[in-house]
């Protein structure tokens, strides 16, 4: 039975610190295969983040400043990728924020590690393609012009900006071109379907 204290719970989960708090991926696990009615895809009403958004910007790996071969930390033992493929596993959906921004955009929100984010990238690249019916290469290539030219980067909002730490927020227009880039691709394919249409008069 689903009550208010089980969607309570659930959000308060996710923005703990998932990345390293253990009980945090038990208990979300328990309320999704005992609780139904849970709402894996309800958006945040102030910027429409899903519970996928949120996972996906905490999502970071390690910096290991001595040993690059560290930072690339495997990415299906983080406890963020756990979170990620348990909401995929019951119904989760890559829908779109109000600023247009896709869950897996949100690893951008870090600056912390590229390879490590990359690495996550290749593994949820068609999901999210998938999804929008978009050839997947083409739809890793935009996410990952988008990486590197559509962010900016500016103080961190939260307690770690008072020690000068910075985070990524998407420039102007950055998100809608990603999107016309996505769209301007299907056209030739539909333009092709067409034309195969009327030649054989199908």
């Amino acid at each position: 039975m689903l009550n208010t204290q089980h969607v309570y719970a659930f959000w308060i989960i996710l923005f703990e610190d998932i990345t390293i708090l253990d009980y945090n991926l038990q208990s979300l696990g328990y309320i999704l295969n005992n609780v139904s009615g849970i709402d894996v895809n309800q958006a945040n009403p102030m910027g429409g983040w899903t519970a996928l958004h949120e996972v996906f910007s905490q999502n970071e790996g390690h910096v290991n400043f001595n040993d690059a071969a560290h930072e690339d930390k495997e990415v299906a033992k983080s406890n963020c990728t756990k979170v990620t493929d348990l909401l995929i596993a019951h119904g989760a959906k890559p829908l779109k924020a109000k600023d247009g921004s896709t869950p897996l955009m949100c690893l951008t929100f870090n600056g912390f590690s590229t390879s490590y984010c990359n690495r996550v990238i290749e593994r949820y690249y068609r999901f999210e393609a998938d999804y929008y019916g978009v050839d997947p290469e083409i739809y890793k290539r935009e996410l990952y012009k988008l990486r590197a030219n559509g962010f900016k980067e500016v103080p961190s909002d939260t307690l770690l900006g008072f020690f000068g730490c910075m985070m990524m927020i998407p420039k102007a227009n950055a998100i809608d071109e990603f999107w016309r880039n996505v769209e301007l691709s299907k056209k030739p394919v539909l333009e092709n379907t067409s034309l195969l249409k009327m030649s054989t008069g199908n």
